[in-house]
């Protein structure tokens, strides 16, 4: 193996490398324990690893955040404007009761159907 420890594209910041905290993070992560980390894994894939992690838990955080936002951006809207919110609420009724399931003679019609395609998957009779 190379003789040289393994590059970061990512600024340590100044912390030491703590062993003990980054398999805790690797099992909490991908349930690997630390058998599996120390003999599957090089240390260059494990620098791999954490910079895709880290790049990857950076992204989810702007997200999180630019959906926090956007909640309080509407929230301050609604606060202001009780037609907007009245609207959207009313949007909002009406998608909910579009998308109830199927009833009556549909449902019936519906689980026929399965019955005829599936028969393994539906038991007939009381």
């Amino acid at each position: 193996m190379a003789s040289r420890q393994p590059k970061s594209r990512r600024r340590s910041g100044g912390r030491q490398f703590d062993h003990s905290r980054s398999v805790e993070w690797l099992a909490a992560e991908y349930g690997w324990s630390n058998a599996y980390v120390e003999r599957e894994l090089t240390d260059e894939q494990l620098v791999a690893y954490f910079d895709a992690a880290s790049e990857r838990l950076n992204e989810q955080s702007l997200s999180e955040f630019e959906r926090a936002v956007e909640t309080v951006r509407l929230g301050t809207g609604f606060l202001h404007d009780a037609a907007a919110y009245r609207r959207w609420k009313s949007r909002m009724s009406r998608s909910q009761s579009r998308t109830q399931g199927v009833t009556g003679q549909a449902l019936e019609a519906a689980i026929m159907g399965l019955a005829r395609q599936h028969p393994e998957y539906v038991v007939m009779g009381a």
